[in-house]
């Protein structure tokens, strides 16, 4: 079973929620909102200016091996 829930703003979810999701997948946020996604999603604003859209996108999967996952940058093209 799978849950996809989009928004174009992190704020829109609850910590509760956000602290529970195994995977996260950034296409995209507006440059108001990057402090408030460094602060509640603990990613790097250096991966936030690294995503692009159509090009790039920012994800963090954790598994159950890791204390701590971090966001990584992911190159779309190179899947092409």
């Amino acid at each position: 079973m799978g849950l996809v829930c989009a928004s174009q703003s992190p704020t829109h979810f609850s910590e509760d929620f956000l602290g529970n999701v195994a995977t996260k997948m950034l296409l995209g946020i507006d440059e108001m909102y990057w402090d408030g996604a460094v602060r509640k999603l603990k990613i790097d604003a250096k991966i936030l200016q690294y995503v692009t859209p159509r090009r790039s996108l920012a994800v963090q999967i954790k598994t159950g091996t890791e204390n701590r996952a971090r966001f990584v940058g992911v190159d779309l093209s190179a899947a092409r």
